[in-house]
């Protein structure tokens, strides 16, 4: 009995957990709806902001932003701008992340240049901690739905950083979202700005400018920035969530199949506990039956 006993007790708490689960599913998938939504929504705005900064460069060709031309005696450090998640139960999304700038780390110190983290979220935090790693900025978002003005003070210090010629390039790593079913981490660089594509060259309009055209870029410059770092964030976000989703209800399942296996188990025991009860009543009524 005390083999079914336990049993019983398994099957209950596997419940337990497959509910738990299922709630986590839920939450995610509705998570990852929003995310989605704000996701599309912020791309047009930097695709915007892009070509004005390029039309606005275009026209002004005796003005060079360092953003725009890069530091010439700037030292040999690269600050990446790591987001990660705060809550684990996403699968590999955190590790792979992890794996791809580390990877491009190393590349980097055998070319002689340090690289300096300005991390978002307390996985990213724990992980380069734990390593030893040079962090410049910690960042532990706790409203998901945080404005843009409260996520970027990682990229105010870079950016710090860059113009006083303390770093000589800013990149930003994150995982980008394809699909539900597909998450991709990514490395690109920030600063200084890498070359337009053609195409977004070939429209060019004279403007006048107020205050000035100077003013306007440099304006235009860090609010684009900007618009990237939150896009990063908020896409990341959905790949967390989306990851979950795929974790939770692959949880969901095994916990499912692991029931099923174990309610056949306790039918089994149960069912052989009856045939032995059975056999010893047949086998007691035999022995009073000669005894007579």
């Amino acid at each position: 009995m005390s083999k079914i006993h336990q049993i019983k007790q398994t099957i209950k708490s596997t419940e337990q957990t497959k509910k738990i689960t299922n709630a986590m599913y839920l939450v995610s998938t509705s998570k990852l709806g929003q995310a989605q939504k704000r996701m599309q929504a912020g791309k047009p705005y930097a695709q915007g902001i892009l070509r004005v900064i390029q039309s606005i460069a275009d026209a002004n060709c005796e003005y060079r932003h360092p953003f725009i031309t890069g530091h010439a005696k700037a030292a040999d450090q690269y600050d990446v701008l790591t987001v990660t998640s705060n809550r684990g139960l996403c699968a590999g999304l955190n590790s792979q992340l992890f794996k791809h700038v580390i990877a491009q780390a190393q590349k980097w110190q055998k070319e002689k240049i340090q690289a300096n983290f300005g991390v978002y979220g307390s996985k990213g935090i724990q992980f380069f901690t734990s390593l030893k790693a040079n962090i410049i900025t910690k960042t532990i978002i706790q409203d998901e739905n945080a404005s843009q003005i409260k996520v970027v003070g990682n990229l105010k210090e870079s950016i710090r950083r860059y113009l006083n010629g303390q770093t000589s390039r800013v990149y930003i790593a994150y995982n980008v979202f394809h699909s539900v079913m597909s998450q991709e981490p990514l490395l690109i660089q920030l600063l200084p700005l890498p070359k337009l594509d053609k195409p977004m060259r070939e429209n060019q309009w004279d403007y006048i400018y107020e205050p000035d055209a100077q003013n306007i870029l440099d304006r235009m410059l860090e609010r684009y920035l900007e618009s990237i770092v939150y896009q990063a964030i908020i896409e990341n976000f959905a790949c967390e969530q989306a990851a979950r989703m795929l974790a939770m209800k692959n949880a969901s399942e095994n916990a499912e199949e692991i029931i099923c296996d174990l309610k056949l188990t306790y039918n089994k025991a149960r069912q052989a506990i009856i045939t032995q009860e059975i056999a010893e009543i047949v086998s007691g009524a035999a022995s009073a039956s000669g005894n007579i």
